[in-house]
């Protein structure tokens, strides 16, 4: 009695024993957990550099082609801003021709409405004339008549004359007669005197009138030649505003180019800064990439050690296991939270494999105690899904693995906290080939786990999936949910 007491003693230190190496190894598994998130997040990191070096290189070479470009049209710029002061000049003297032009163009209007005056007034005196002409054309036959009738009397005296030598008796009467005709003849003398004065007024109207109709073919042949001549200013006038505005659109492109010249050198400038900053920025992330590289070393270095510490302490737990295992044989629901993680996955792994059918599924008081573990909280063996549990445990006991697998999905629908019902749902799954809903349920049931505080039966679910399929990225999001769940 008193040997079995010792061993008691022995057995309960080995179990505190036990314990401690149990913490040691959570929290060995917890540093390696973080090791392996630092890893990972370094690694994340460095590709984000090495993306970041990429896209600044790329960078690089577009602002070195834009700054090759933009020198080119410096260059030629340059040269267009000596064109654009040599047409700026050309566009001076043709302003100034211009105005020249425009100014010459108006003396000759006023040279012209001049002349057309000129020529109404010479047209108003034509026509005067030409009336002054008509009506001497009618004194011009009186005069004629005159000298006829001149004749005539004259005439008549000599034919009286010659009748006065014949006759004396009617010399008297030829006298009279003659002395009438005398008078009539000086009258007539005296009107072709005037007449003869007219007359000459006449030619000198006639020569007059010729001059002034000259004068008013020359006016208007003046005035035709400087009609055709202000037509021709107006083309001139029209070409010269043509220009004129060509040259003003060459200018305005002119002036945009040199904006747009200014605009480049202020864009090269900042991107010689950025170059600059880029430049630093590159030495900065390679210094980066150094200390990256001596920090993931590190790491390496400290993961396999924690890894080379995590198997000792595995052989060692399962050594003093072995030596103080109890004669009696515990069940798959009652098994001790002292069990070593190895032992777990070695039973995890028969359970898949199907080596274990009657130990390959947690019991109704397995669930309550992993459910109770973390909540407190209690199952009801009357309950609804109490029933579908046991109902599903008896059916995977007969082999109906569909049918298990159905009685533990209605377990769960009534009550979403059975880890253990998420558990061998998945082992179902598992048994029938179905490795994607395998791993599905039993990440499922690993967060259930978690959320119940029990990290232990999380780790189990951890390694199922990962016999169950080592490719699932499962595996990787439920380690990081355990370690973030760490205390």
């Amino acid at each position: 009695m008193a040997g079995l007491k010792q061993k008691l003693v022995e057995g309960e230190e080995q179990i505190r024993n036990l314990k401690k190496q149990t913490q040691v190894q959570d929290e060995l598994q917890k540093q390696l957990a973080d090791a392996l998130k630092t890893n990972t997040e370094m690694k994340r990191e460095v590709l984000d550099v090495m993306a970041s070096r990429a896209e600044i290189e790329q960078a690089l070479a577009v602002y070195n082609a834009r700054l090759a470009t933009m020198r080119t049209n410096i260059s030629a710029l340059t040269e267009q801003a000596g064109v654009i002061k040599q047409v700026r000049a050309d566009l001076e003297k043709e302003k100034q021709a211009q105005a020249a032009a425009l100014k010459q163009l108006d003396k000759e209007k006023n040279r012209i409405e001049a002349a057309t005056k000129d020529r109404k007034a010479l047209q108003a005196d034509s026509a005067e004339l030409e009336k002054q002409v008509v009506q001497e054309s009618a004194r011009q036959k009186a005069v004629e008549q005159l000298r006829d009738n001149l004749v005539q009397a004259k005439q008549a005296r000599a034919s009286a004359e010659v009748q006065l030598a014949g006759a004396g008796e009617s010399q008297k009467i030829v006298q009279k007669e003659t002395a009438d005709l005398q008078r009539k003849i000086k009258d007539l003398e005296r009107r072709l005197d005037e007449q003869a004065g007219q007359a000459k007024e006449l030619k000198n109207l006639q020569a007059d009138l010729s001059k002034a109709q000259k004068a008013r073919e020359e006016v208007a042949a003046e005035v035709a030649g400087k009609t055709k001549a202000l037509a021709d200013a107006g083309k001139e006038q029209d070409a010269l505003k043509s220009r004129l505005a060509e040259m003003e659109k060459q200018c305005a492109a002119k002036q945009e180019q040199v904006k747009a010249l200014a605009r480049a050198q202020v864009d090269l400038k900042q991107e010689q800064e950025l170059r600059k900053q880029l430049d630093k920025s590159k030495t900065e992330m390679a210094a980066r990439e150094k200390e990256h590289a001596a920090q993931t070393s590190d790491m390496k270095d400290r993961l396999q050690a924690a890894t080379d510490k995590n198997a000792a302490l595995d052989k060692d737990l399962a050594r003093r296991a072995q030596a103080a295992k109890a004669p009696a044989v515990e069940s798959s629901a009652g098994r001790s939270e002292t069990e070593s993680v190895a032992e777990a996955e070695k039973r995890i792994i028969a359970q898949a494999r199907g080596e274990a059918p009657s130990d390959a599924i947690e019991s109704a008081q397995g669930a309550e105690q992993a459910k109770s573990a973390g909540a407190g909280g209690l199952f009801l063996g009357g309950s609804k899904a109490s029933r579908h549990y046991q109902a599903g445990i008896q059916k995977w006991d007969a082999g109906d693995i569909d049918g298990a697998i159905s009685e533990f999905k209605k377990a769960i629908s009534l009550d979403s906290s059975l880890a253990g019902a998420y558990y061998n749902i998945a082992l179902g799954y598992a048994k029938q080939g179905d490795s994607e809903e395998a791993c599905d349920y039993a990440y499922k049931a690993g967060k259930i786990y978690l959320k119940n505080k029990n990290s232990k039966q999380a780790v189990r679910m951890v390694v199922f999936i990962k016999k169950i399929d080592p490719s699932s990225s499962l595996i990787e999001k439920l380690r990081e949910e355990i370690a973030e769940n760490k205390p």
